[in-house]
């Protein structure tokens, strides 16, 4: 056996390389109280679209105004993350490809805003999540759709901080854009 073929592969996985992408999308979310990505991705691996939370286009953006709070919310975000991409698959002609396919966020959609019930809807099989939100709220109706419409939806068993480490470490690597 090579040496090679003793190495672990350090790439990310499916499931990694999905909340990377999320997480890359909520660099350009533009409310500070929660910064949100989403990437949605067809059954063949394929990135069908990305949103972030957001104000409507035209519309003035928290961190440039600030938050307009009423009842714990900011409601200058009329544009949740997961409505974003839903909304980017529509324009773009590939929302149709979502069936069968899954969505990683970096926070669990909510239910007030129609994003988890956008996702089901689009035929989403697999939600994964990196942080929680509101889970005693949310959880009820989320783990009743899951079960009747057959969504595996769970919280990535990892901590962010180590998927963050573990691409700068691959990419300190050979062939690495920060390998010296």
């Amino acid at each position: 056996m090579s040496a090679n073929q003793n190495k672990v592969s350090k790439r990310l996985t499916k499931e990694e390389y999905g909340l990377w992408l999320a997480f890359s999308a909520s660099c350009r979310a533009t409310c500070p109280r929660a910064r949100v990505g989403c990437v949605l991705i067809d059954k063949n691996g394929n990135v069908v679209a990305t949103g972030y939370n957001g104000s409507l286009p035209g519309d003035p953006h928290c961190d440039e105004v600030g938050c307009k709070i009423e009842n714990g919310h900011c409601v200058r975000v009329k544009n949740h993350a997961e409505k974003n991409a839903l909304n980017r698959a529509k324009s773009n002609g590939t929302y149709d490809h979502l069936k069968g396919g899954s969505a990683y966020v970096t926070i669990r959609p909510c239910n007030s805003s129609g994003c988890f019930d956008g996702l089901a809807d689009a035929g989403i099989k697999k939600i994964v999540y990196l942080k929680e939100y509101n889970a005693d709220t949310v959880a009820d109706h989320q783990n009743k759709v899951c079960l009747d419409m057959d969504i595996a939806m769970k919280r990535f068993d990892s901590d962010v901080q180590n998927l963050m480490e573990k691409v700068v470490e691959f990419h300190q690597g050979p062939g690495g854009i920060l390998s010296k």
